[in-house]
C-alpha cells in the first residue's frame, strides 16, 4: 500500500476590530450609537471570534443623586461583506452585549 502525507500552510491571521460612537456627547434618556466593525485583512479564514462590549458597566448618576445603570436596553443588529461569514447573536440578558 501507498502512504502519502500533505501539510497544510494556513494564511496569516490579520483580524481588528474598530468601534465607534455616533456622538462624542452621551445625553441621559437619549439612544447612543456605537458601530463595531471586525476586519480580518488577510485572505485567510478565521473563525470563532467572540466579541463582548459590557455597556452595563457604565454607570450614570440619576436626579435624586443615585448612580444607576446607564444603559437598560438595546438593539443589535448586524451586516456581512462576505458570503462566507456566519453571525451568531448570543441572546441578550441585558447584563452585557454579546454578540
Amino acid at each position: 500500500t501507498a502512504e502519502a502525507t500533505a501539510t497544510l500552510e494556513t494564511l496569516p491571521e490579520e483580524v481588528w476590530i474598530e468601534k465607534t460612537a455616533e456622538s462624542p456627547m452621551y445625553i441621559p434618556g437619549e439612544d447612543a450609537v456605537f458601530h463595531v466593525r471586525v476586519y480580518n485583512g488577510t485572505d485567510g479564514f478565521d473563525n470563532d471570534i467572540a466579541l463582548e462590549d459590557i455597556l452595563s458597566g457604565i454607570k450614570a448618576t440619576n436626579i435624586y443623586g443615585v448612580s444607576e445603570r446607564a444603559f437598560e436596553s438595546w438593539t443589535i443588529e448586524t451586516t456581512s461583506s462576505d458570503s462566507r461569514t456566519t453571525i451568531t447573536p448570543m441572546p441578550v440578558d441585558n447584563q452585557d452585549i454579546r454578540s
